[in-house]
């Protein structure tokens, strides 16, 4: 355990240093041209990652699941029906709130 945590350490401290000297020299670089006169085209922007966590469409399996749950427990407390009904009654909601949520 203790060599897999020194391998995670070294490799995670490697990936920064390269990193931390590659963005250091890309500067140095750029600094020494503009000291010589050359023009120097602007850095190029990081590409934007759009991409936002689908929080309602999983609030909705959620609920959705919960839902079935609820109306499985209900169902076998007043009808007395087998209690295998609600991991079916789970999977229904949850798989229909998952279309509806699309």
């Amino acid at each position: 355990m203790i060599a897999f945590t020194i391998i995670s350490v070294a490799l995670i401290t490697a990936l920064f240093l390269v990193w931390f000297f590659t963005h250091k020299s890309r500067e140095k670089e750029r600094l020494l041209l503009i000291e010589k006169g050359v023009d120097v085209p602007p850095m190029p922007e990081l590409v934007k990652f759009n991409f936002q966590f689908p929080w309602l469409k999983i609030g909705f399996v959620i609920f959705g699941m919960a839902s079935g749950m609820v109306l499985g427990l209900w169902l076998i407390e007043r009808i007395r029906i087998d209690e295998s009904v609600i991991f079916g009654l789970i999977f229904l909601f949850g798989g229909l709130l998952m279309i509806l949520s699309h």
